[in-house]
């Protein structure tokens, strides 16, 4: 389209069209937009910040500096503050024509004309020519999130047997479960700003929210695993249910299908079953089995919460979900 407006018009400098199209447009939509706003206010500030220079700099060797400097600030803050190497370009490019004698007070005419229609050409794309809402994507973030903390709580009950060895397994297991974590997270700050219902943006914040809630927990059991404690074998067998839980609820959401009642779903527990528990400060093992117990019992709060997401989720996507509280 951008070169079809091109041609059309015979815009001389069109080029500059097709430039920000190719650098406006990004994977997901909050990027493209983010990047969007970004080269109009460095296009805008590099035309204004242009006028005052051209005129107290009116010489050759004065703006020949000013051309180095806006080339060394472009390319190293190109990748980092975006907005202001787009804004020392702009600067260099108005200064090369002033220097060429292109008449650089209309330059900026086509400079600024050219950004602002790339730049709706770009946002125009990135929402009706196959968009990435990350709503889409949202079952699979999940299904990678719970199939992580499986492997990773898997991991973590082998390794009291183990007395804190990190051998590649276990660190595997928890950089891929921090990882989906991450995932739901960027997911959540790219929904933010894309036009979707309410309700999608609760059911995506209650996801993240949870899954790094979760992950903090199993976090703080791995981090007490050593030598002199071990899980119950009722601990074990808790253990064994969250995992196969996790992974059944994964399981549904890749494949869209509906979670059914099966006999692994933990009853919620009773938050009052934290109480319960009065360790003797003296004793170590009865220490570790008062801290163990309320740990699993957060993480099954939380596996119970995230498999009522899971059970509504991947095959009602136009009503509200479920909120859990």
């Amino acid at each position: 389209m951008g070169y079809i407006l091109i041609s059309v018009f015979s815009l001389e400098r069109g080029y500059w069209i097709l430039l920000t199209i190719l650098f406006v447009c990004q994977p997901s939509f909050s990027a493209t937009r983010q990047r969007l706003v970004q080269r109009t206010l460095g296009t805008l500030g590099g035309i204004l910040a242009a006028v005052p220079l051209l005129a107290f700099f009116p010489t050759l060797s004065a703006q020949l500096v000013i051309l180095l400097v806006c080339a060394l600030v472009f390319f190293t803050q190109v990748k980092v503050h975006y907005s202001w190497a787009v804004g020392f370009v702009t600067l260099f490019v108005l200064l090369a024509f002033n220097l060429q004698g292109g008449a650089s007070e209309l330059i900026w005419q086509p400079r600024l004309f050219d950004t602002l229609l790339g730049c709706t050409l770009a946002f125009g794309a990135v929402w009706w020519v196959w968009p990435d809402w990350q709503q889409r994507h949202l079952p699979r973030l999940m299904a990678e999130a719970m199939d992580a903390n499986a492997e990773y709580l898997s991991a973590i009950v082998q390794q009291f047997a183990k007395a804190r060895h990190e051998h590649l397994d276990y660190r595997l297991a928890r950089k891929q479960a921090h990882l989906a974590d991450n995932q739901l997270a960027l997911a959540w700050q790219h929904i933010r700003v894309e036009p979707v219902a309410k309700y999608w943006l609760s059911v995506c914040f209650d996801i993240a929210y949870r899954n790094h809630a979760l992950l903090s927990y199993l976090s703080a059991l791995g981090a007490h695993r050593s030598e002199s404690v071990a899980l119950a074998a009722n601990q074990i067998q808790q253990v064994e249910q969250l995992v196969s839980q996790l992974k059944t609820s994964a399981h549904a959401l890749r494949h869209s299908q509906p979670l059914l009642s099966q006999k692994t779903v933990l009853a919620k527990p009773l938050a009052s079953e934290e109480l319960n528990c009065a360790p003797d400060l003296d004793n170590e093992q009865q220490q570790w089995q008062c801290l163990s117990t309320q740990l699993l019992n957060h993480i099954s709060l939380l596996v119970y919460d995230l498999y009522q997401l899971a059970e509504h989720f991947p095959h009602d996507n136009h009503a509200p979900p479920v909120r859990i509280r």
